[in-house]
């Protein structure tokens, strides 16, 4: 887990905002994300790629570009902030 600007960037390219989590809770999250590539700010998924702000969408499989499944709401996706490229 790294941090870049004021996001927590894991192995897979997933982002949390600092703003909500610290280091430790990122890291956390970062462990139920299943094979889940470029989201920002999801919990708990699995086999998803470039999802924002998903929470607890285990019977998605293989989902792309989903905003706000499950509990979260209207959260501007924040990839654009890195310019869509982030390694």
């Amino acid at each position: 887990m790294k941090k870049i600007k004021n996001y927590w960037i894991d192995e897979n390219r997933n982002i949390w905002n600092d703003k909500n989590y610290c280091s430790d809770e990122a890291q956390k999250i970062s462990k139920t994300m299943i094979n889940c590539f470029d989201c920002v700010d999801c919990d708990e998924c699995r086999y998803c790629n470039d999802c924002n702000s998903c929470d607890h969408t285990i019977d998605c499989d293989h989902c792309k570009h989903c905003k706000h499944c499950s509990t979260a709401n209207h959260i501007k996706n924040k990839r654009s902030y890195f310019g869509g490229n982030i390694k």
